[in-house]
């Protein structure tokens, strides 16, 4: 059972996570571009046909952009290219499978913006949820200040330790 220690416990909640992330995301382009009630079959099952692509191209980029091996707790604007970046590779990876794979019935053109905008707003959500919570539970307890320090160096392990010591009050 080694295989499951705490980082691929927390790899395999990321990618289960970012799955769900792609189902509600292709469902939810579907609805806001019909109403939900008249969405077409054929674009249904057009969406619901490529979510196992879907599924295995994001898993595949998010690895690429090492999306999953990334400390979130101390996430940065370099983290939100990353994920935009990845947004932007796996949108157009899916509008070439569509194209080139499903060309029988293509996908209305709104459907891909709507995807990728509704992937990359959960995608941010999901990674700097952790953050946003810590920094609001420190914002609560408002330590003061009893002692200052001063660090010299360390580069970004200064940084790091820096944060660590605002939050930790």
């Amino acid at each position: 059972m080694e295989f499951l220690n705490g980082k691929n416990i927390r790899i395999i909640i990321l990618a289960v996570l970012d799955l769900l992330t792609i189902f509600f995301a292709s469902m939810g382009a579907l609805i806001l571009r019909f109403d939900m009630s008249s969405i077409p079959d054929e674009y249904l099952h057009n969406a619901l046909s490529a979510l196992p692509a879907y599924f295995a191209i994001t898993i595949a980029v998010m690895v690429v952009f090492r999306l999953y091996n990334r400390v979130w707790t101390y996430a940065s604007i370099n983290e939100l290219f990353s994920i935009v970046k990845a947004s932007v590779a796996i949108e157009v990876l899916m509008l070439c499978y569509h194209v080139f794979v499903q060309s029988a019935t293509s996908m209305p053109r709104s459907y891909y913006f709507l995807t990728f905008g509704l992937m990359t707003i959960a995608f941010l959500c999901t990674r700097f949820a952790k953050m946003v919570i810590k920094q609001l539970k420190s914002n609560q307890r408002k330590a003061t200040i009893v002692n200052r320090i001063m660090v010299i160096g360390a580069g970004s392990a200064a940084t790091i330790l820096i944060k660590e010591l605002k939050t930790a009050g």
